[in-house]
């Protein structure tokens, strides 16, 4: 997949973004018959389509409470031999706050983002996603969530540490997901900002 993002603020409350992406995928080719002189007949599996993103970001100004919308893989139906399919098209709707705003704490010191997500897909059922980050001193960042509807996990958790060390800022983080089926899913990022 390769794609170009565009996004902009019509206002102090509201945002746009879209972005367009060329997405290919390659099965490698499949033999469908053998001629008259044992020759393979193949055909190629590869399809290429394009897909857009879109997106809205509104702040309501209410304390920090934001409401954001999303549209991920429109695209047109793509066909591998006689199976027709469209991409995994997923609507998004979440909400999220730093509830200590309710409290008059200063964000500089602490801060507590709650978020709610909440998923609709073309393939499978919907999903709640709900989300939690403590950051202290805006630097160490503590995280929890729970994914409900999903059959291979649920709980996640991680923990980020921020620096800037003479005008570069560094991002560190760890996340670490129970897989039921398989072994446990642990990330790690690394971020640089000049």
């Amino acid at each position: 997949m390769l794609g170009v993002s565009y996004a902009r603020a019509l206002s102090d409350r509201f945002a746009i973004g879209a972005n367009v992406k060329y997405v290919t995928q390659n099965l490698g080719d499949g033999v469908v018959d053998i001629d008259t002189s044992n020759n393979r007949i193949t055909v190629k599996n590869k399809l290429d389509v394009l897909a857009f993103d879109f997106g809205v970001l509104y702040r309501t100004g209410f304390k920090s409470l934001e409401f954001g919308m999303s549209v991920r893989n429109f695209s047109k139906e793509v066909k591998y031999q006689q199976e027709q399919f469209q991409l995994p098209l997923i609507f998004k709707i979440g909400l999220s706050m730093n509830v200590l705003d309710l409290l008059s704490v200063d964000p500089k010191s602490q801060s507590l983002l709650v978020a709610v997500e909440a998923t609709h897909p073309r393939d499978f059922r919907e999903q709640v996603n709900v989300g939690g980050e403590y950051m202290f001193a805006q630097t160490l960042a503590l995280r929890a969530g729970y994914m409900f509807s999903n059959d291979l996990y649920g709980f996640t958790t991680g923990v980020g540490v921020r620096l800037t060390l003479e005008g570069v800022e560094l991002g560190i983080d760890y996340s670490y997901t129970p897989f039921q089926e398989f072994s446990n899913v642990h990330r790690m990022a690394i971020q640089m900002s000049l």
